[in-house]
């Protein structure tokens, strides 16, 4: 049960992109303390807003509903102090993986919201003893109607030869959370290599390569490509990353939450985890493995 009003906290865009859409989407008296790349998402779809401390937040509100993130603690210490001052935390999982990671020992909210079947199984096996709750997805809505639109207004564009590579940072993470940089066997550059380098296994007349880096991350991370790839390769410059997925013809990338929103917009998915690491961890028997297409080619 939500008691109003609503503290809404996020760092990171994954849960942004999901609670913005579903502030968009009710009715109920909502105060943000945001962090991050969640402050650009929200602003680019709700406007502005008067954005608090965690504390002041926290104190002016009767339920705290945080996403959650790898970045930064932000969520975990709302919920810290949700659970300190006697009030309702709620936590909206964004992704499919790692649901453990995403909270801090001893310190987990009174309910967990899940946007699809699968997180509520994924989530039943991390948490069995934690109350869930099934939302539609608010984002996904967004998107299906996005793309009704742009398909009413009979916007035709040449995707054809274009691929999307989805950036996701592995390194921080791993050294973050492990100790490790290599933790998951793989870094992000390593990603994006073995991807360069058996590109011609995925299409067979590619136009260009669209580089989107991760929220987080700064597109100079990743200029090195603009020289080692064999094709054109540019950097996206949509803020909206249906428009980037929309106007391509395959997407890449390792377990990015932007691969699911591929699917939903019926693009052809692959996962470029190289060979060190592991499979995708994304739920979705569509997607594709670089490492077994390069096998049978």
């Amino acid at each position: 049960m939500i008691h109003l009003p609503v503290a809404i906290v996020a760092h990171d865009a994954g849960g942004a992109e999901i609670l913005s859409s579903l502030v968009r989407r009710t009715s109920f008296a909502a105060i943000f303390s945001l962090e991050g790349p969640a402050k650009t998402v929200f602003q680019r779809k709700i406007g502005s807003f008067p954005n608090l401390s965690l504390e002041k937040a926290v104190a002016c509100a009767n339920t705290v509903l945080c996403g959650t993130s790898w970045q930064s603690s932000h969520e975990r210490d709302a919920i810290s102090l949700a659970r300190s001052a006697g009030k309702r935390a709620i936590a909206f999982l964004d992704h499919w993986t790692n649901y453990k990671e995403r909270f801090s020992e001893g310190c987990l909210p009174h309910e967990i919201w899940v946007g699809d079947d699968a997180a509520l199984r994924l989530a039943d096996e991390a948490f069995p003893l934690i109350p869930k709750k099934l939302v539609e997805n608010p984002y996904f809505l967004d998107i299906k109607e996005k793309l009704f639109e742009t398909e009413r207004k009979s916007e035709v564009i040449d995707v054809t030869g274009r691929i999307l590579f989805i950036c996701e940072p592995v390194r921080e993470p791993g050294i973050r959370m492990h100790g490790n940089p290599l933790y998951w066997g793989y870094t992000e550059e390593d990603a994006l290599t073995f991807f360069l380098e058996h590109i011609g296994a995925v299409h067979p007349s590619i136009r260009e390569i669209v580089i989107r880096p991760h929220p987080s991350e700064s597109k100079h991370k990743y200029e090195w490509v603009l020289d080692k790839a064999r094709f054109r390769a540019v950097f996206s410059r949509n803020s909206d990353i249906v428009d980037d997925i929309a106007e391509c013809d395959v997407v890449v990338g390792c377990s990015s939450t932007a691969m699911a929103i591929a699917l939903q917009l019926h693009k052809r998915v692959i996962c470029c985890i190289p060979p060190t690491g592991p499979r995708c961890r994304l739920p979705f028997k569509e997607i594709e493995y670089l490492r077994e297409i390069t096998e049978t080619k």
